[in-house]
């Protein structure tokens, strides 16, 4: 459904640029290299929104998250929800935003990539496990190096400044999906 219907479902504003950090939240992810970048996003982007989206694992200890928002002073442009999101309303939070972040230190697969991808949404994530082979690019999303916040900075600045492209990106990244989940392998 449009961006607009999926903002609305999540009591966001239809204007402005919005980043997703969605799944299950745990150290290998780098959320605190994504929440160290946002301070150099929103001083660029004003009104940009990031959407922290996911079930702590295993009981990880959140407070030490919103301890870092605060201290970064980026609590009004970042919306946490720190929880297990009902499959039925997870396309909700990709619909309404413009780019899935992923700046993980490791993986080795990633679902939220592919979730991203079938949901028309372009993907910035850091040179790492299959990011490195199921990102094209410039076509379906941009690579930078894992650990860098300014790296990630510059570039989500780049990609939030052109949101036409961005959804150019995630028109070619659901159709990479949709070719690649059609091939077998034996």
């Amino acid at each position: 459904f449009p961006q607009s219907q999926a903002r609305t479902l999540l009591g966001l504003s239809a204007d402005p640029p919005i980043a997703l950090f969605f799944g299950t939240i745990r150290p290998s992810k780098g959320l605190e290299v994504l929440l160290e970048a946002w301070p150099l996003v929103v001083a660029d982007i004003p009104g940009a929104i990031l959407l922290v989206t996911g079930k702590p694992y295993k009981g990880l200890d959140t407070s030490k998250t919103v301890a870092l928002i605060r201290r970064l002073g980026i609590e009004n442009s970042v919306r946490t929800r720190f929880e297990q999101v009902d499959p039925v309303d997870t396309n909700t939070y990709y619909r309404a935003t413009d780019v899935v972040v992923l700046p993980y230190h490791d993986i080795g697969t990633s679902g939220v990539l592919r979730y991203a991808y079938n949901s028309a949404r372009a993907v910035i994530a850091t040179a790492v496990g299959e990011h490195s082979s199921r990102i094209v690019e410039g076509q379906t999303g941009h690579l930078i190096p894992p650990g860098s916040p300014e790296a990630l900075a510059a570039v989500l600045v780049d990609a939030l400044r052109n949101r036409s492209k961005l959804r150019s990106m995630g028109e070619a990244a659901q159709a990479y999906a949709a070719d690649s989940s059609g091939r077998h392998e034996s």
